[in-house]
Parts: C-alpha cells; structure tokens; sequence
C-alpha cells in the first residue's frame, strides 16, 4: 500500500469511520473556520432540460446543457486506462492497477461541484461551513447525496452519483497523465494544500477553505475542480471491484479527487480513497450525474461495459 506520509495538519487526530488503511494518508482533517464570502442562499431559476424519455439531439463530447437548473456536460461513452501507470510518481501499486475500462453508456455530469445554491434550492437547508452561494456544498453524507439525487429526478430526467469508473473515466477526459492538465501541479491550477509538493514541483497557496465552483481552469470536456476544492462522493462501495457497486445502507463509500487540505498526490486522477456513508467533512462534496435518453447513450459496438465486465481491482495481480 501507499506509505506516503500524510502531513500534520492540526494538533489534533481526527479518528474517522471508513477507509482507514494503515500508511495511507487521510483525506483532511476537520479544523476549518468558516468562509467570508457569504451569498444568496438559493437558486432563482430552475430552467428544465427536456422530458424524461423525450428524444435528444445526440450531443457532442463536451457540449453543455441546462437541466433542472445545472449546468451539465456531455461525457461519450469510451474506452480507458483507469489507474496509474508504474511510473507514476506516489501512485498506489495496490489501489492503482491499471485496467482497460469501457463506459458503455454517455452520460451528463455537473459541470461543477453542486453548489450551496443548488443545494439549497432542493434541499432547503445550508449544511456548509464555508458559505457563499457559488462556493461546492460541502459537511453533507453520501446518504444526503444521494437524497439529493433523488429529489431532483422527474421531469427533468434521473440523477444520481456517478460510479468511480465514470468519475475518473470524466476527469482524465481523455488524458492519461496524473492530472487533466499533465503531470505537475501547481495551486495556480487547483485548490489544495500548498505547503505540500508533487513530483518536485513548486510550493504554493495554502488558501485553507473552499473557493468558488469555477476558478480555475477546466478539463478538455469543459468539467471544473475534478482536481481540490472537495472530495467528491461516489456511488460505489469501496471494495474489490471498479464496478459500479449498488449495495443498500451505509459502509464505506468512494471519494474522489481530493480537497482543499489534501496533499497534491491525493488530487491525482487515479487517487482512491472512502470514507463511511454516514460521515460529513467540510472538504467532501459531491458532483452529480444525469442519466441520458436512449438515443444518446449506447456505445456503438455494443461491448459489455464496467459494471458487467466486473474487473478486478485490488485483487492478487499487482504492477
């Protein structure tokens, strides 16, 4: 496993419930003050995407639509290499084995992290300590996540979580490096801890708090922050699969992505790690998926895709 050290980042041990294996660094620790930049709470207008089961005219990867009031982007369905490869700096040989994976299906994913407006707007409460309308909602639980998602769903289509496959498969957007913009990161280009270097790369900001959804530069497909800001939750179990796991109840569940206080490693876009359904941090928010008509999402040789496919993830094979 990983035996890369995670840095002291307060006096205090946080003891958490979930992913906890020995020697693997811990997402954050919950020692934040709140943010400044409060704003309006809500959402003003909730424009409609089409009808669930309309027919869509087949997007185009990368292509941004509106649907009950997010702004969402278009993923292809595709092929790719999810893990590391061996010469990866900090990878995890164990959590990291490179495996060929197909989406079988395109989908649309939030453009952002889910803000506090839109949260708001749906849920009617603001859990955040880092407040600002346009800041990632953040302090909510995979279970709340995917209340959320549910809420939501109806006429403007069916949402949910994204599985890890796509969360990765979207965030590479067709790269292969430890990033989306190559293979060094500076805290010009994501929110995270600073005071922590990648690769021999250079310190940076330690800003210590969420940012607004959007500040820094997006991936080929037009996607924002899939690198800091907040860990985002994913559908699936934290277990022996890259299949999308659809177990009932709690346990622990992926996050993807890392967050404002986590270590540039962890913001890679291999990087696993869980934490218990039921847990809230101010550095875990989530992204959000709809599911696409008929028409628009079939992959065009019709291979089986993750979730039946069943790879092994950390299995025996190691590389």
């Amino acid at each position: 496993m990983n035996t890369q050290r995670w840095g002291v980042l307060a006096v205090s041990v946080l003891v958490v419930v979930g992913c906890t294996t020995p020697g693997r660094p811990h997402p954050g620790r919950d020692t934040a003050r709140p943010g400044q930049d409060a704003g309006r709470p809500g959402v003003t207008e909730r424009p409609q995407g089409p009808q669930h089961g309309a027919l869509e005219r087949p997007p185009v990867p990368g292509e941004e639509r509106m649907f009950a009031g997010m702004p969402m982007v278009w993923v292809p369905a595709g092929t790719f290499t999810m893990g590391s490869p061996k010469g990866e700096p900090q990878r995890d040989p164990e959590d990291e084995v490179p495996r060929t994976v197909r989406i079988e299906r395109g989908f649309w994913i939030g453009k952002y992290e889910v803000t506090q407006a839109q949260w708001v707007a749906v849920m009617g409460h603001n859990p955040s300590d880092f407040t600002g309308y346009r800041r990632p909602v953040e302090n909510v639980s995979w279970h709340e996540c995917v209340a959320f998602a549910e809420r939501l769903t109806g006429e403007a289509g069916v949402f949910r979580l994204p599985t890890e496959a796509e969360w990765e498969y979207a965030c590479r957007a067709g790269t292969a490096t430890p990033f989306h913009f190559g293979g060094a990161i500076t805290t010009d280009y994501a929110n995270y801890n600073g005071q922590y270097v990648y690769a021999g790369g250079p310190r940076g900001a330690y800003r210590e708090e969420t940012t607004q959804v959007g500040s820094f530069k997006p991936n080929a497909w037009g996607l924002y922050d899939m690198h800091g800001n907040v860990w985002e939750w994913c559908a699936d179990r934290y277990g022996a699969t890259y299949a999308a796991s659809e177990y009932p109840g709690g346990g622990p569940r992926v996050i993807r992505g890392g967050g404002w206080l986590s270590e540039p490693m962890s913001c890679r876009s291999a990087y696993s790690y869980c934490f218990d359904a039921s847990n809230r941090y101010n550095f875990v928010g989530f992204r959000i998926v709809r599911e696409a008509t008929e028409d628009a999402m079939l992959d065009e040789d019709g291979v089986a895709s993750y979730a039946e496919a069943g790879v092994a993830r950390r299995a025996d094979d190691r590389s």
